[in-house]
């Protein structure tokens, strides 16, 4: 039988657990190239330095107030994942707008870290 290769278990965040959603997506972060045109077509990279971040769904629990993740700075995150990888970010910080989906609590949440990687 196949083993299970995709899904989140679990995300920690200054190593306290949160009440996650099924689909994160995330980046180790490092540089990213984008081309570079010229009148006569491609003329070399430009190469720009990225974010390392993970991003997905929280679910906004009653004893949790929505401040306490807009409070996350400087904390190591988590990801660990159903294929066996952990993806960390060292020294995050919660980004962008929270915004609580009322009818089944939803909270999209962003950390950027000033590194990441996989483990």
């Amino acid at each position: 039988m196949p083993s299970r290769v995709y899904g989140v278990l679990s995300l920690r965040v200054g190593g306290q657990p949160l009440e996650i959603g099924t689909e994160w997506t995330y980046d180790i972060g490092g540089i990213t190239r984008e081309t570079v045109l010229g009148a006569g077509g491609p003329i070399g990279h430009k190469i720009m330095p990225i974010a390392a971040y993970i991003e997905g769904t929280v679910y906004d629990a009653p004893d949790v107030p929505l401040s306490s993740f807009k409070a996350i700075q400087g904390q190591d995150v988590t990801l660990h994942l159903y294929n066996g990888k952990t993806v960390y970010l060292r020294s995050a910080a919660q980004v962008g707008e929270l915004t609580v989906e009322g009818h089944e609590g939803a909270i999209k949440l962003r950390l950027e870290g000033i590194s990441g990687g996989e483990a």
